[in-house]
């Protein structure tokens, strides 16, 4: 499957569009700031998975275990605390 059929079937949006949003992002993961070309892989687009709404771009590390599907079922309060923690 072509990378552009890839992104229009599963998420509505064409190879420009994810483009775009890439330059929006300043060619970063949204959520660790690290840059595209840190990874051997494209970012993946991280969306809703009820709504099905885009919300930006992820590394895979930060997709799949920060805030994607896979987390921890207490990931929103895991992240606050460890907010917590480092400023304290």
């Amino acid at each position: 499957m072509s990378r552009k059929y890839h992104l229009l079937k599963k998420f509505g949006i064409t190879t420009e569009q994810y483009d775009d949003l890439l330059r929006e992002q300043r060619g970063c993961c949204a959520v660790c700031s690290r840059p595209s070309t840190d990874f051997k892989s494209r970012l993946a687009v991280d969306h809703d998975h009820q709504s099905g709404v885009i919300r930006g771009l992820l590394c895979f590390n930060c997709n799949k275990y920060v805030v994607g599907r896979h987390r921890k079922d207490k990931g929103a309060e895991l992240l606050r605390s460890a907010y917590e923690y480092l400023i304290r």
